[in-house]
């Protein structure tokens, strides 16, 4: 965003200071507005990239299951944002 002001939301590839030789591909989500970094996951759905919560938990008599296909991430620590559900889908 600070090198290509008006580009649009997408993937981009990362060249970061810890591994510059090591690119790899973040999708940045809102850059009209205040980017998010977001990193594509390769398995989705099924069995593959899901958290559950179990019956008892926050939803009493069921489980729930959240699938994502993306999970947000901070580039310049790689820690993953775990409230952020932008791109999960909870059945």
């Amino acid at each position: 965003k600070e090198q290509f002001p008006h580009a649009a939301d997408g993937l981009y590839t990362l060249h970061l200071g810890r591994a510059p030789n090591a690119p790899f591909q973040i999708y940045c989500h809102d850059m009209g507005n205040t980017p998010k970094e977001y990193l594509p996951l390769v398995n989705t759905g099924g069995s593959f990239n899901y958290s559950m919560i179990a019956e008892g938990g926050w939803w009493p008599g069921s489980n729930v299951y959240s699938h994502f296909q993306m999970l947000r991430i901070d580039p310049n620590t790689l820690i993953v944002n775990l409230g952020d559900l932008t791109y999960a889908t909870s059945i």
